[in-house]
Parts: structure tokens; sequence; C-alpha cells
């Protein structure tokens, strides 16, 4: 699903009364009883989710508010990230460089208006002066998300012969943010970046690149899995059958995650109560189920078979259909296992298997499990519950920037040159939202952030752009004038353009 068509689901989602809200930030939870439920499809359609219950409403559509995105002072609901410069791995002062940015407007929608996504060239020479050869490992960011990233790909050449480049994943560029502003500390909303001035905190030390392009950490924190598997199907007339599990723990010694899962309840006292629909053929939901225990193990459980989703006392149907399997398993492993069976379930392009591995999107999800709720205190409250599968939902549709890196050989006293081409989106405004900038579409260039690179001149050339305005830019093109090329000065950190 497209931001465009997120922002219409939001629009129709949140028309909810003000006072209702209110009442809703007004009530108290019940004191020894939290209560929490999510039943979805879970071979997920990735529609973002309105999730209620008694304690707070959630809308999160990955939204993050209004962007200046790349214009200076209006802002764009959608900000696609700035056209990032090519990189070295590791510094070399005697390298020079000269950059030559295309965009070419030749494709078109069919209302005439230029379509969401350009076709972009960003092309270097690197000239080695010295008397020997220099090998380097070259490096090219990009924005991008594991969801759409066969669509945002760039595609590398050097002295116009395809390189088979290596993927690097950042971590989620944004952050979190509470869901109200009466919310305290409920970090649960993602907050994408807002403008290039994100991207130039994100990149501005290094830190960020060093760690997408390092290993990730293997964690060999032993965990134990209870695994469901051998379920029947529903009985005649009971097509929302629902089997449950529950126990006691003591949360200062036990933290449970979970995998599949449609339901949860609690209490003060460690009771705990996870439930799912009995899988058959007509649903889409994981058949794969678990409950993972960090810490002490949860001990004697009930298995419990009710009508359906709300398993209230009377609804009990004789007899338990799950057979159970306990293990014990290295945590970082069980993750990139569970990566593995999210991507064949979830995946709506074929061709991310080609470019994403169970390792890539499991060491994401680690990442960001380590640094939230509940394995983190002080972390973000989004993933509170242990559920693996919004987990892994987010950081498969997380923006971030990503890194292809590739060799290159500059002999001595010539040039190499280095190319990327991509289809770049743009930055947009929502047709729904009847704002003046719904047909613009917003691109922008950074000329030397998180470049390592000793430029010796940048331009920047618009092809088949006669049918198109420039509302505002800073980059000095009149394509109606015959200016369609311009010198970029490096001194300068920010180019954009914002066209109709």
């Amino acid at each position: 699903m497209s931001r465009e068509q997120q922002q219409g689901l939001f629009d129709g989602s949140t028309d909810i009364r003000d006072d209702l809200v209110e009442q809703v930030e007004k009530r108290k939870p019940k004191a020894a009883r939290r209560c929490w439920q999510l039943w979805t499809s879970v071979a997920v359609s990735l529609v973002p989710m309105v999730v209620l219950s008694g304690m707070w409403i959630v809308w999160d559509l990955g939204l993050g508010g209004w962007n200046d995105g790349s214009m200076n002072g209006t802002p764009f609901m959608s900000y696609a990230g700035p056209i990032f410069p090519l990189t070295l791995e590791k510094r070399q002062d005697l390298i020079a460089a000269s950059r030559s940015i295309s965009f070419d407007f030749a494709r078109r929608s069919k209302e005439g208006l230029p379509i969401k996504e350009v076709r972009v060239q960003d092309v270097y020479v690197i000239t080695n002066p010295t008397k020997q050869e220099l090998a380097v490992t070259a490096v090219y960011p990009f924005t991008g998300n594991f969801r759409y990233l066969s669509n945002m790909l760039p595609k590398i050449s050097v002295d116009q012969q395809p390189v088979q480049a290596t993927l690097h994943a950042g971590a989620y560029s944004g952050t979190f943010e509470d869901l109200r502003p009466s919310y305290k500390r409920r970090s649960a909303n993602l907050d994408y970046l807002k403008s290039w001035k994100g991207y130039k905190a994100l990149l501005k030390n290094g830190a960020y690149q060093k760690q997408a392009l390092s290993p990730h950490s293997a964690l060999d924190q032993q965990v134990t899995v209870y695994e469901f598997s051998d379920y029947k199907e529903p009985l005649d007339g009971y097509g929302a059958a629902t089997q449950a599990i529950s126990f006691h723990i003591d949360p200062k010694k036990t933290t449970i995650l979970e995998y599949g899962f449609g339901g949860f309840t609690c209490d003060e006292n460690g009771y705990l109560h996870y439930s799912y629909f009995v899988p058959d053929d007509t649903r889409r939901y994981s058949r794969t189920k678990m409950l993972i225990v960090i810490g002490e193990d949860i001990g004697e459980y009930t298995l419990q078979r009710y009508e359906d989703s709300d398993c209230d006392a009377g609804k009990e149907l004789e007899g338990v259909f799950a057979s159970i399997t306990r293990y014990g398993e290295e945590l970082s492993n069980l993750i990139d296992r569970l990566a593995a069976v999210f991507l064949t379930e979830n995946n709506e392009d074929s061709r991310i298997l080609e470019y994403v591995s169970q390792e890539m999107l499991g060491g994401c999800a680690t990442q960001l499990l380590y640094e939230s709720q509940p394995l983190s205190p002080r972390g973000t409250s989004r993933y509170e519950c242990g559920n693996l599968i919004e987990l892994l939902m987010d950081v498969y549709q997380q923006d971030r920037v990503m890194y292809l890196s590739f060799p290159v050989t500059i002999p001595a006293r010539e040039s190499v040159t280095v190319a990327a081409g991509m289809y770049k989106e743009a930055s947009v405004d929502y047709p729904s939202s009847g704002s003046k900038n719904v047909n613009l579409r917003g691109y922008d260039i950074v000329t030397v952030l998180g470049s390592n690179l000793r430029f010796e001149g940048q331009t920047v050339e618009l092809l088949n752009a006669d049918n198109t305005e420039i509302v505002r830019q800073n980059l000095g093109a009149d394509p109606q004038n015959g200016i369609t090329q311009v010198v970029l000065d490096t001194a300068t950190e920010h180019y954009y353009m914002d066209i109709r």
C-alpha cells in the first residue's frame, strides 16, 4: 500500500469525535487487569491498523506528521529522502571525484503529470593521480525499505559494466513518539524523518553507516520455546473457534515473546493468557505459533478451546487440539528463523528474496528488539507485549538508509566512471488531504552529506523537462528558457526542486 493509500485509510479510520477520544483518555483501566487483542490477518496485507482497547487508541500509519521535505517553508506530508553522494568505506584523500546527476522526466502519467518516481542517473568520475593502482570499496547510500526494495534499489555500474553490489541495511532511520500528548513516555507510534535535516543528524558522525556495514552482533542468549503444531480444523458451527494457553509467571524473572497469536490478556499478578484462531484453509493467519520464554521457565500451563475469540467462561469447547513442543534455542537464531517465515508468508514481491536474507531482516529485528520493551525497560513501548509479528512487520516497512558496497580499482593516473541508476520516489502530499501541493513532486539532493570523497565539481541536468514547471527550487534551472544544466556549489549542503 502506498502512503497515499495509507492516508486514505487514515482519513476514514480516524474520523472519531473529539469527545469520544477524551472519554478514552480519561477512562481508568481496571486495577487488576490489562488487555490487548489484535485479530488481523497474519499473512499481512501490511495495512496499518487501528488498535482499540480500554487503555488507549493508536492510529499508526507511518505518516510522521507534516514534513518540510525538499521545500523551504512549505511542508510535504510524505518525505522520500534526498539523493545521497557516493562515499568510500575507507577515506582516501588522494582520490578526486566529479559528480553529475540527471533527472529524466520522460515517463509521464496518463494525466500528463510526472509520475511519482523519476529516472535518476548519479554519475561519478573518480580519478587516481598517483603512480600506483588504487583498490577501494565504494559505498552508495540510498533511502528505502525492505517492502519496496526491488523498486528502490539502484543499479550500479563501473565503466558501463554492471556490478553486483552487496546490500547493507541501516537501522530504522526514524524515532518513536507518544500516542498523544496526554500519554507520557508511551512511545508507541512510528515517527519518520521529516526533512533532509533529519538525515543530516542521522549521518553526520559516521556511526550509522559504520553500524550498517558491520556484521550484526550474534546474541547467544538461550531461550525456551513452546511451538504449536498439529492443529485440528474448527468444529462445525464454530468458524471462529479459538485455542488458548494460560499460565502464571514472575514478571521479574520471566519475559515472554510470541509469534502468531491473536489475543493476549494479563493481570498484575503475573497471569498470562494467549489465544489464536484455530488455523484452517480459509484464513491467512500464520500457522507458525510460538511462545518464547526468556529467563525462568513458565512451569505448568492450561490449554483450552473456546467457541470464539472472546474466550469467555461458558463458551469452552471440549478437547484441546494442538501439539506443543518444548525446546531450547539461541534467541538470535530463532529470530532469524522467524524472519524467514515472515518473508515467506508476507512478501508481496517475490523479487525481494533475491536481495533480503533472513539474516538481514532478522538482524534488524534483533537490534530493534533489544532497544525496545520488554527487553529494554527504557526503550520504546511499541513492542512491550512481545508481539514478534508486529515487530517484523515494522522492520519490513520502516524507512532506513541502505548501502550498496562494491570494489573499484582505479589504474595509476587514470579515471573510472561509477554510475548509480534508479527510479527516485518523490516527496508528496496525499490526494485526499485537500492540500494545494497535491499535484507537486519534490526531489532533493545533498552534496556532501555522509561522503568522504573530495569533490572537484557537481552538476545537475534536467532531461525531457520542456513541459515540467518548477514551482520552487534553489537549483537555478529554467527549462522553459533553455537552462537545464546547473553547477552545484558543494558549500551548499542541500538543493531542492518541487515540480508540477
